[in-house]
């Protein structure tokens, strides 16, 4: 079986529309064939990347708020950041599992998961992992065995990097933050338990 480019476009766009609130106005510009996008609020930038390309690495272009092409940008420019912006997500490439944390302003790596080395971590990833209130906290998942059983998850925090807290996370829960950001909270997907774990 092979794939055509034809079969990314239910993922894809070829233009982009900035809506400008404050002076009621819109403008847009194409970008070519795209698949993916992150907007850089304080560089007020849009990077746009094509993930059907043979790499990441050559395949991010950068836009201003006006549609002006800045020309290639690199991979460092699309990373996830969190809340704070002062902590970097690798993105994942070609299915592997493996994704690393990185202080934002050097670019050094502060811990690694799911490689082949031993001060590697094992944990998944996912949407509200960040504590949006102690910026420099995370939840990474370990999904356990079937329907999540005997799951975990581990607290980590970045300043220094550093392992805080194992609690469990098994059923395939739910997860969010309490608004104070001193509680992790799960719902079991498979039996429905409430669980809240203070984490601060």
């Amino acid at each position: 079986m092979t794939f055509e480019d034809s079969d990314y476009e239910e993922m894809g766009f070829t233009a982009v529309i900035v809506i400008d609130l404050v002076h009621r106005k819109t403008i847009w510009f194409p970008v070519g064939n795209r698949t993916g996008f992150r907007f850089d609020l304080r560089r007020k930038m849009i990077y746009v990347i094509d993930w059907t390309a043979p790499s990441i690495h050559g395949s991010v272009v950068a836009f201003d708020l006006s549609g002006k092409e800045h020309g290639a940008a690199q991979w460092w420019d699309i990373m996830p950041l969190s809340p704070s912006g002062r902590f970097a997500e690798s993105l994942q490439e070609d299915g592997s599992e493996s994704w690393e944390v990185y202080d934002a302003s050097d670019k050094k790596m502060l811990v690694a998961f799911n490689c082949d080395r031993a001060e590697c971590k094992l944990g998944d990833r996912y949407e509200q992992q960040w504590n949006p209130v102690f910026t420099d906290q995370m939840v990474a998942l370990n999904s356990g065995g079937a329907y999540g059983k005997d799951g975990t998850c581990d607290l980590y925090q970045f300043s220094p990097p550093r392992l805080v807290k194992t609690f469990p996370c098994s059923g395939l829960p739910v997860y969010d933050w309490s608004r104070d950001g001193r509680e992790f909270v799960t719902l079991e997907y498979e039996g429905g338990k409430l669980r809240r774990e203070p984490v601060n």
